[in-house]
Parts: C-alpha cells; sequence; structure tokens
C-alpha cells in the first residue's frame, strides 16, 4: 500500500465551501515540504487557482506569512516539521487574533493551527497488510497482489479557531467530523 496524503478530497470540499480563486501554502523549509508544495501545485492548477507559498524556517517568519495570506481565499497549512523554535500554545494565541481565511491540512498534529484537516488513518494501512498477510498464507503469489493507495481519510474541525475567524461550515460537515479540542 501506497501511503497518499488526500489531498484531492481536501482541495474539492475546500472549493465548495470558498469558491477560492487564490490560495497559499505555508510550510516548513523542509525537501519534504518542497514535495508536497510540489503535489499541491500540480492539483491546484488542474482546479484553475492560482497559488502562492512560502516556505519558512523558524516560528516568527511562519506567523508572520500566516498573517500576510489572510487576503487569499484560502491557506493550505503543510508541516511544522523543521520549523525552528515551533511554540504550538503561542501560534494558537496569535491565530485566535489574526484568522480569517479557511485554513486546511492534511496533518493531523496540525489540527490545532487549522479549522479543516483531511487525515490519513494509519489502522488503513495495518488493516491491508493483514489481509494480505493472511492472502499470502493462503497461497497467493505476491505478484498477484496489486500495489494499491490508500483510501480512507478523517475529516477533522477545529471549532474554537472557526469561532475566532468567524468561518462557518455546513452542519452536514461538522456533524461528520472529529473535533480537535
Amino acid at each position: 500500500m501506497v501511503e497518499v496524503a488526500p489531498i484531492r478530497p481536501m482541495i474539492k470540499k475546500s472549493l465548495e465551501l470558498t469558491n477560492a480563486k487564490t490560495a497559499f501554502y505555508l510550510g516548513a523549509n523542509t525537501t519534504t515540504e518542497k514535495k508536497n508544495l510540489k503535489r499541491f501545485k500540480e492539483l491546484v492548477l488542474q482546479k484553475g487557482l492560482k497559488l502562492n507559498f512560502k516556505l519558512v524556517d523558524n516560528m516568527k517568519q511562519w506567523l508572520a506569512a500566516y498573517e500576510e495570506v489572510q487576503q487569499s481565499d484560502l491557506l493550505i497549512i503543510g508541516s511544522y516539521a523543521g520549523i525552528s523554535n515551533w511554540n504550538q500554545e503561542h501560534a494558537v494565541r496569535k491565530l485566535r487574533m489574526i484568522s480569517r481565511k479557511l485554513s486546511v491540512t492534511s496533518h493531523e498534529w496540525m489540527m490545532p493551527v487549522s479549522m479543516l484537516g483531511f487525515t490519513k488513518i494509519p489502522e488503513e494501512q495495518g488493516e491491508w497488510a493483514g489481509k494480505t498477510a493472511l492472502a499470502i498464507l493462503s497461497g497467493t503469489e505476491i505478484s498477484r497482489i496489486p500495489v494499491i493507495a490508500n483510501r480512507k481519510w478523517d475529516l477533522w474541525i477545529n471549532p474554537e479557531l472557526l469561532k475566532y475567524a468567524g468561518v462557518s461550515l455546513p452542519a452536514s460537515l461538522k456533524k461528520r467530523a472529529k473535533r480537535i479540542e
């Protein structure tokens, strides 16, 4: 099983919610985030959006970029892994004051600073591995087992950040979502 972040459904739902024309990607200045940014660029361009981005090295730069991009229609939050002096409590306090636009992420650990999240479900890979192992033990040739991508995801919302930003989501979405507290 190939592990893939659910960015397609995340962008699709974000566009339904915002009618966005511009998006902004904010993440750490790391090799991994550059790879993630490339995937987002390709997808967002297919959807006809203009994508700007900033990859930062430290917390001060991240907060400044977050505040600067509040004029974009949609904010895509990458990972903080690689951002020096990251302080989540400080970020949450600051975002309560400056958030005005929908922010989305595909990283569960970024939900304290994001409003909406679509995240992988690790158990899906374990279940697939278990079923695959049983199939092999039952005589299925490994070459007959297809390589597939994960297909499930969790939907998250951050009610507190949504409230402070004045962003409302449909009741049907809020009902299905897990909540970050």
